[in-house]
Protein backbone atom coordinates (compact mmCIF):
# COMPACT_ATOMS: atom_id res chain seq x y z
CA UNK A 1 0.00 0.00 0.00
CA UNK A 2 1.32 3.40 -0.95
CA UNK A 3 -0.23 6.33 0.78
CA UNK A 4 0.01 9.71 -1.29
CA UNK A 5 1.01 13.15 0.20
CA UNK A 6 1.34 16.21 -2.03
CA UNK A 7 4.71 16.09 -1.45
CA UNK A 8 5.30 12.32 -2.87
CA UNK A 9 2.80 13.76 -5.97
CA UNK A 10 5.50 16.63 -6.70
CA UNK A 11 3.41 19.49 -6.50
CA UNK A 12 2.94 22.33 -4.07
CA UNK A 13 0.45 23.68 -6.05
CA UNK A 14 -2.83 22.58 -5.65
CA UNK A 15 -4.22 24.95 -7.94
CA UNK A 16 -2.56 23.25 -10.62
CA UNK A 17 -4.25 19.85 -9.72
CA UNK A 18 -6.97 21.32 -10.05
CA UNK A 19 -5.97 23.03 -13.99
CA UNK A 20 -5.46 19.28 -14.70
CA UNK A 21 -8.47 18.60 -13.91
CA UNK A 22 -10.02 20.80 -15.89
CA UNK A 23 -8.46 19.95 -18.78
CA UNK A 24 -8.98 16.46 -18.25
CA UNK A 25 -12.98 17.12 -18.45
CA UNK A 26 -12.66 19.99 -20.86
CA UNK A 27 -12.44 19.07 -24.99
CA UNK A 28 -9.25 20.69 -24.89
CA UNK A 29 -8.29 17.83 -24.20
CA UNK A 30 -8.18 16.39 -27.69
CA UNK A 31 -5.15 19.09 -28.36
CA UNK A 32 -3.09 16.26 -26.29
CA UNK A 33 -5.58 13.20 -26.86
CA UNK A 34 -6.57 11.92 -30.58
CA UNK A 35 -10.26 10.99 -31.05
CA UNK A 36 -9.03 7.56 -32.62
CA UNK A 37 -7.17 6.41 -29.47
CA UNK A 38 -10.31 3.51 -28.87
CA UNK A 39 -9.44 2.02 -32.27
CA UNK A 40 -5.66 2.98 -31.36
CA UNK A 41 -5.93 0.68 -28.30
CA UNK A 42 -8.17 -2.25 -29.56
CA UNK A 43 -5.43 -3.06 -32.06
CA UNK A 44 -1.77 -2.33 -30.42
CA UNK A 45 -0.80 -3.97 -26.88
CA UNK A 46 0.89 -0.41 -26.63
CA UNK A 47 -2.19 1.47 -27.09
CA UNK A 48 -3.72 0.25 -24.44
CA UNK A 49 -1.61 0.73 -22.14
CA UNK A 50 -1.51 4.15 -23.15
CA UNK A 51 -5.41 4.31 -22.66
CA UNK A 52 -4.80 2.74 -19.03
CA UNK A 53 -2.30 5.49 -18.34
CA UNK A 54 -4.56 8.46 -19.91
CA UNK A 55 -8.04 6.90 -18.11
CA UNK A 56 -5.53 6.02 -14.80
CA UNK A 57 -4.18 10.05 -14.65
CA UNK A 58 -7.80 10.87 -15.00
CA UNK A 59 -8.82 8.66 -11.86
CA UNK A 60 -6.26 9.57 -9.87
CA UNK A 61 -6.62 13.49 -10.48
CA UNK A 62 -10.62 12.60 -9.20
CA UNK A 63 -8.49 10.86 -6.10
CA UNK A 64 -6.45 13.44 -5.01
CA UNK A 65 -9.17 16.11 -5.61
CA UNK A 66 -11.55 14.00 -3.18
CA UNK A 67 -8.76 13.50 -0.92
CA UNK A 68 -8.34 17.04 -0.56
CA UNK A 69 -12.19 18.25 -0.23
CA UNK A 70 -12.76 15.09 2.06
CA UNK A 71 -9.81 15.40 4.37
CA UNK A 72 -9.08 11.86 4.28
CA UNK A 73 -5.69 10.46 3.65
CA UNK A 74 -4.99 8.83 -0.16
CA UNK A 75 -4.06 5.27 -0.75
CA UNK A 76 -2.94 3.56 -3.46
CA UNK A 77 -1.53 -0.09 -5.14
CA UNK A 78 2.15 -0.76 -6.02
CA UNK A 79 3.36 -2.87 -8.37
CA UNK A 80 3.85 -5.20 -4.61
CA UNK A 81 0.01 -5.16 -4.53
CA UNK A 82 -2.04 -4.34 -1.27
CA UNK A 83 -0.91 -4.54 2.24
CA UNK A 84 -3.81 -4.27 5.34
CA UNK A 85 -5.20 -0.99 6.01
CA UNK A 86 -6.17 -0.80 9.60
CA UNK A 87 -9.51 0.19 10.35
CA UNK A 88 -10.16 4.37 10.02
CA UNK A 89 -11.11 7.32 7.89
CA UNK A 90 -9.23 7.04 4.11
CA UNK A 91 -9.78 6.79 0.50
CA UNK A 92 -8.35 4.39 -1.84
CA UNK A 93 -7.88 4.76 -5.42
CA UNK A 94 -7.67 1.25 -7.40
CA UNK A 95 -5.17 1.90 -9.79
CA UNK A 96 -2.03 1.47 -9.71
CA UNK A 97 0.87 4.18 -9.47
CA UNK A 98 4.46 3.51 -10.42
CA UNK A 99 7.82 5.54 -10.75
CA UNK A 100 9.91 6.28 -13.81
CA UNK A 101 12.69 8.17 -14.50
CA UNK A 102 11.57 10.60 -11.96
CA UNK A 103 7.51 9.97 -13.03
CA UNK A 104 4.71 8.91 -11.24
CA UNK A 105 2.94 7.14 -13.70
CA UNK A 106 -0.62 6.30 -13.14
CA UNK A 107 -2.58 2.92 -14.41
CA UNK A 108 -6.18 2.95 -14.30
CA UNK A 109 -8.05 0.60 -11.87
CA UNK A 110 -8.35 -3.32 -12.52
CA UNK A 111 -12.01 -4.65 -14.37
CA UNK A 112 -14.33 -6.22 -11.15
CA UNK A 113 -13.34 -3.87 -9.07
CA UNK A 114 -14.78 0.19 -8.11
CA UNK A 115 -12.37 3.37 -8.69
CA UNK A 116 -12.13 4.43 -5.58
CA UNK A 117 -13.41 3.54 -2.08
CA UNK A 118 -14.36 6.09 0.58
CA UNK A 119 -14.18 4.28 3.72
CA UNK A 120 -15.15 5.37 7.33
CA UNK A 121 -14.70 3.21 9.71
CA UNK A 122 -17.03 0.01 9.11
CA UNK A 123 -18.67 1.62 6.05
CA UNK A 124 -18.17 2.78 2.81
CA UNK A 125 -18.81 4.46 -0.46
CA UNK A 126 -17.76 2.95 -4.07
CA UNK A 127 -17.24 5.56 -6.48
CA UNK A 128 -17.28 5.09 -10.48
CA UNK A 129 -15.81 7.53 -13.39
CA UNK A 130 -15.97 8.51 -16.43
CA UNK A 131 -15.22 11.22 -18.67
CA UNK A 132 -18.43 9.71 -21.49
CA UNK A 133 -21.56 11.53 -21.68
CA UNK A 134 -23.62 9.18 -23.94
CA UNK A 135 -26.28 7.54 -22.68
CA UNK A 136 -24.82 3.80 -23.63
CA UNK A 137 -21.40 4.50 -21.70
CA UNK A 138 -23.60 5.89 -18.65
CA UNK A 139 -25.78 3.00 -18.41
CA UNK A 140 -22.73 0.95 -18.54
CA UNK A 141 -21.15 2.87 -15.71
CA UNK A 142 -24.47 2.53 -13.20
CA UNK A 143 -23.82 -1.40 -14.24
CA UNK A 144 -20.71 -1.93 -13.14
CA UNK A 145 -21.61 0.37 -9.78
CA UNK A 146 -23.93 -1.83 -8.80
CA UNK A 147 -21.60 -5.22 -9.68
CA UNK A 148 -18.79 -3.94 -8.17
CA UNK A 149 -17.46 -5.20 -4.46
CA UNK A 150 -15.11 -3.11 -2.56
CA UNK A 151 -11.40 -4.96 -2.15
CA UNK A 152 -11.77 -4.28 1.75
CA UNK A 153 -14.12 -5.61 4.14
CA UNK A 154 -17.01 -2.85 4.74
CA UNK A 155 -20.63 -1.84 4.90
CA UNK A 156 -21.26 -0.48 1.71
CA UNK A 157 -23.29 2.23 2.32
CA UNK A 158 -23.24 4.19 -1.08
CA UNK A 159 -22.81 3.67 -4.65
CA UNK A 160 -21.88 6.66 -6.84
CA UNK A 161 -21.18 7.22 -10.90
CA UNK A 162 -19.11 10.60 -11.09
CA UNK A 163 -19.72 11.82 -14.61
CA UNK A 164 -19.21 15.21 -16.58
CA UNK A 165 -22.59 15.68 -16.55
CA UNK A 166 -24.99 18.83 -16.06
CA UNK A 167 -28.57 20.19 -16.55
CA UNK A 168 -31.41 17.83 -17.87
CA UNK A 169 -28.94 15.17 -18.79
CA UNK A 170 -27.74 14.95 -15.01
CA UNK A 171 -30.95 15.32 -13.12
CA UNK A 172 -32.59 12.41 -15.33
CA UNK A 173 -29.76 10.00 -14.78
CA UNK A 174 -29.94 10.52 -11.46
CA UNK A 175 -33.50 9.87 -11.22
CA UNK A 176 -32.96 6.55 -13.54
CA UNK A 177 -30.37 5.75 -10.85
CA UNK A 178 -32.57 6.28 -7.99
CA UNK A 179 -35.78 5.33 -8.92
CA UNK A 180 -34.80 1.92 -10.54
CA UNK A 181 -32.80 0.20 -7.91
CA UNK A 182 -32.87 -1.03 -5.12
CA UNK A 183 -29.38 -0.26 -3.43
CA UNK A 184 -28.17 3.45 -3.07
CA UNK A 185 -27.14 4.73 -6.30
CA UNK A 186 -26.19 8.04 -7.16
CA UNK A 187 -24.94 9.89 -10.24
CA UNK A 188 -23.38 13.19 -9.95
CA UNK A 189 -21.79 15.63 -11.52
CA UNK A 190 -17.20 15.88 -11.75
CA UNK A 191 -18.52 19.96 -12.88
CA UNK A 192 -19.43 20.27 -8.79
CA UNK A 193 -16.46 18.45 -7.83
CA UNK A 194 -14.45 21.23 -9.86
CA UNK A 195 -16.84 23.78 -8.48
CA UNK A 196 -16.00 22.80 -4.69
CA UNK A 197 -12.50 23.10 -5.43
CA UNK A 198 -12.02 26.21 -7.08
CA UNK A 199 -13.79 28.09 -4.10
CA UNK A 200 -12.20 26.39 -1.70
CA UNK A 201 -15.13 24.24 -0.31
CA UNK A 202 -15.02 21.31 2.46
CA UNK A 203 -17.28 17.97 1.82
CA UNK A 204 -18.56 16.31 4.92
CA UNK A 205 -19.76 13.46 2.40
CA UNK A 206 -19.70 13.00 -1.23
CA UNK A 207 -23.40 13.19 -1.77
CA UNK A 208 -22.66 16.88 -1.46
CA UNK A 209 -21.78 17.35 -5.16
CA UNK A 210 -25.39 18.52 -6.41
CA UNK A 211 -26.28 20.66 -9.26
CA UNK A 212 -23.76 22.69 -10.64
CA UNK A 213 -23.35 26.00 -12.63
CA UNK A 214 -22.18 24.53 -15.54
CA UNK A 215 -20.58 28.01 -17.30
CA UNK A 216 -19.82 29.56 -13.92
CA UNK A 217 -17.17 26.47 -13.72
CA UNK A 218 -16.20 26.70 -17.13
CA UNK A 219 -15.18 30.20 -16.62
CA UNK A 220 -13.03 28.94 -13.42
CA UNK A 221 -11.24 26.85 -15.28
CA UNK A 222 -11.02 28.56 -18.29
CA UNK A 223 -7.55 30.36 -17.33
CA UNK A 224 -6.00 27.11 -16.21
CA UNK A 225 -6.70 24.84 -19.59
CA UNK A 226 -6.24 28.23 -21.79
CA UNK A 227 -2.40 27.74 -20.39
CA UNK A 228 -1.96 24.33 -20.65
CA UNK A 229 -3.41 24.04 -24.00
CA UNK A 230 -0.77 27.15 -25.26
CA UNK A 231 1.99 24.88 -23.97
CA UNK A 232 0.97 22.08 -25.32
CA UNK A 233 0.51 23.67 -28.75
CA UNK A 234 4.19 25.51 -28.82
CA UNK A 235 5.72 21.82 -28.67
CA UNK A 236 3.65 19.11 -29.63
CA UNK A 237 4.89 18.62 -32.83
CA UNK A 238 7.38 15.36 -33.03
CA UNK A 239 8.43 12.63 -30.76
CA UNK A 240 11.08 14.92 -29.44
CA UNK A 241 9.00 17.81 -28.80
CA UNK A 242 6.97 15.15 -26.22
CA UNK A 243 10.36 14.61 -24.30
CA UNK A 244 10.68 18.74 -24.02
CA UNK A 245 7.74 19.00 -23.35
CA UNK A 246 7.02 16.27 -20.44
CA UNK A 247 10.17 18.61 -18.63
CA UNK A 248 9.03 21.59 -18.94
CA UNK A 249 5.46 21.03 -17.62
CA UNK A 250 7.10 19.15 -14.94
CA UNK A 251 9.03 22.41 -14.15
CA UNK A 252 5.96 24.42 -13.76
CA UNK A 253 4.81 22.28 -10.98
CA UNK A 254 2.21 20.08 -13.19
CA UNK A 255 1.96 16.49 -11.69
CA UNK A 256 -0.10 14.23 -14.12
CA UNK A 257 0.12 15.69 -17.44
CA UNK A 258 3.70 15.59 -17.76
CA UNK A 259 3.52 11.75 -16.81
CA UNK A 260 1.08 10.93 -19.47
CA UNK A 261 3.50 13.01 -21.76
CA UNK A 262 6.50 11.24 -20.81
CA UNK A 263 4.84 7.62 -20.89
CA UNK A 264 3.80 8.94 -24.99
CA UNK A 265 7.17 9.59 -25.40
CA UNK A 266 8.37 6.59 -24.42
CA UNK A 267 5.78 4.29 -26.16
CA UNK A 268 6.38 5.91 -29.57
CA UNK A 269 10.26 5.41 -29.23
CA UNK A 270 9.52 1.58 -27.89
CA UNK A 271 10.26 0.22 -31.21
CA UNK A 272 7.28 -2.31 -30.43
CA UNK A 273 5.28 -4.22 -33.58
CA UNK A 274 1.97 -2.29 -33.84
CA UNK A 275 3.36 0.81 -31.73
CA UNK A 276 1.16 3.47 -32.89
CA UNK A 277 2.37 6.49 -34.95
CA UNK A 278 2.75 9.96 -34.27
CA UNK A 279 0.11 11.46 -36.11
CA UNK A 280 -2.16 9.24 -35.32
CA UNK A 281 -1.94 9.63 -31.85
CA UNK A 282 -2.70 13.79 -32.19
CA UNK A 283 -5.44 15.78 -33.62
CA UNK A 284 -4.15 18.72 -35.27
CA UNK A 285 -7.41 20.12 -36.40
CA UNK A 286 -8.40 22.76 -33.51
Amino acid sequence: MLLLSFSKLGTRDFKKLIDELCFFVSNNRRVLISRDLTEIAESSSVGRELQSIIVGSFELLVAVALSKLLGLALYTRSRSGIASIEEGEFLLWNGVLTEENGYLVPYMSGRGVPDIEVHHGKACTLVELTLGTSYTTLLYEIHEALSHNPTIICNINERVVLAPLHGEKLLELARYARDYHSVKLHVLSIYSLIEYLCTNKRLESILELGPSNHNSVKELCMKGVDEIEEVIKQLVNNEEGLRQLSERMRGMGYMIIPALIYKMYSLLNSGVQGSPSFNSLYDFTG
